[in-house]
């Protein structure tokens, strides 16, 4: 195999990982992206982190958060 095969060798390889991921993308943005289970585990991540935030007592968060590290 010459210097030149091996380059083209190379690029052909290049070009088959470039077509894979893109197609990747496609199927991300196309099959799973912003479908109903998509958005349940959006909010399963989100809402317990808003409701902890909106009912937890402001008065322990020096106990809970310390500011020293010492």
């Amino acid at each position: 195999m010459t210097y030149q095969e091996g380059l083209n060798l190379i690029d052909e390889a290049t070009q088959k990982i470039t077509e894979a991921k893109q197609s990747i993308v496609d199927a991300i943005m196309n099959a799973f992206l912003f479908t109903w289970q998509w958005w349940i585990a959006l909010a399963m991540i989100v809402l317990p982190w808003t409701i902890w935030f909106i009912l937890r007592d402001r008065e322990s968060s020096a106990r809970i958060f310390p500011l020293d590290y010492c």
